[in-house]
Order: structure tokens, then C-alpha cells, then sequence
């Protein structure tokens, strides 16, 4: 069985499809540009003669240019990991913008939201108590 997330993804996808063909998805906002800056490549500092990446320091840096390239490197890619810290509650805000969408479908939109928070109340229930353990 899928992990609780993963079902939650999927059921969501669905719903955007859905959306999309009864022409309610005009105001969907661009995950795919927010998973591409949390999964992008880390950064890589440099110089004209040698740079510094995750993968460390290329050939041609010597001992001064590595130690101030690597701790550049260091300070950039904090904040690099901030930045993606930031980009999936960006992520989460996005996906919850999108559940508010549905609430657009006329007449079944607000009881299509309702029926969706019931279910998944009920799914995160059946998961809490799945995953107790009596001593």
C-alpha cells in the first residue's frame, strides 16, 4: 500500500485534472516551477582558474583558492538550503491554493471541497489508529 503522502499527492493530481476540464484550472499556480527550484543543483562558486562545487574543488585550485572557495561555497549553499526550506512551504501554500479552487466549480464545488476534508479526516483517522500499538 502507498504511503499516506504519496495517496494524498496522487488524490490531489487528480482533482487538478479534473479541474482542468471543467475549465476551472485558469488559476492554478505553477508547482513545477517551485519543485524545480527545491530539487535544482546546488551552487558552485568560482573563480577564472578553479571553482568549488558539492563535489568539491576542480583540479587546477590550489590550497588558498580551495579553503576561501570552500567556505564561500559553505555560506552559499546555507543559504541555498534555506532557500529550499522556503520553497516547499511555498509548495504546501501552493497545493492548498489549489484545493481552494474547487470551491469555484459552481454548485458542486463547496460540497465536492466538503467530501474531499470527510475523506481524508476519515483516511488520516483509519492511519492513526492502524498505527497504534497496544502494549
Amino acid at each position: 500500500m502507498a504511503s499516506t503522502f504519496m495517496f494524498l499527492v496522487t488524490f490531489l493530481m487528480i482533482f487538478v485534472a479534473i479541474m482542468g476540464v471543467y475549465g476551472v484550472g485558469s488559476g492554478i499556480p505553477q508547482i513545477s516551477n517551485t519543485i524545480n527550484q527545491i530539487t535544482g543543483p546546488w551552487p558552485v562558486i568560482g573563480t577564472a582558474s578553479c571553482s568549488f562545487s558539492s563535489e568539491g574543488p576542480t583540479a587546477g585550485c590550489n590550497l588558498l583558492d580551495t579553503a576561501l572557495l570552500g567556505g564561500t561555497w559553505l555560506l552559499a549553499a546555507i543559504g541555498s538550503l534555506l532557500f529550499r526550506i522556503g520553497g516547499i512551504f511555498y509548495l504546501i501554500y501552493q497545493l492548498v491554493s489549489i484545493v481552494g479552487l474547487l470551491t469555484a466549480i459552481p454548485v458542486l464545488g463547496p460540497a465536492f471541497v466538503a467530501i474531499f476534508t470527510i475523506f481524508f479526516a476519515f483516511y488520516a483517522w483509519s492511519h492513526l489508529r492502524a498505527s497504534h500499538s497496544p502494549d
